[in-house]
């Protein structure tokens, strides 16, 4: 994966905005909204995501399963 690729992709896991993270890495402002989405679409940048999704989900506790039950006992 290109460095500007990683770049975007950890912006992005931090803050779910392709456009402002597409700018983090360097983009044009002008192209940042279709390079994100763009990025977002490539196999390597959904595989790194995913592998943070699973890192933070490790090290935090914090799944999909874990927020559904959490949310069901606020609602």
């Amino acid at each position: 994966m290109q460095e500007n690729h990683q770049r975007f992709a950890d912006k992005y896991f931090e803050t779910l905005n392709a456009k402002e993270s597409a700018i983090y890495a360097g983009f044009s402002e002008a192209t940042a909204k279709q390079q994100g989405w763009q990025l977002l679409q490539r196999d390597d940048v959904s595989d790194y995501l995913e592998k943070l999704r699973a890192e933070y989900s490790e090290k935090t506790g914090i799944t999909k399963e874990w927020i559904i039950e959490r949310f069901k006992t606020i609602s």
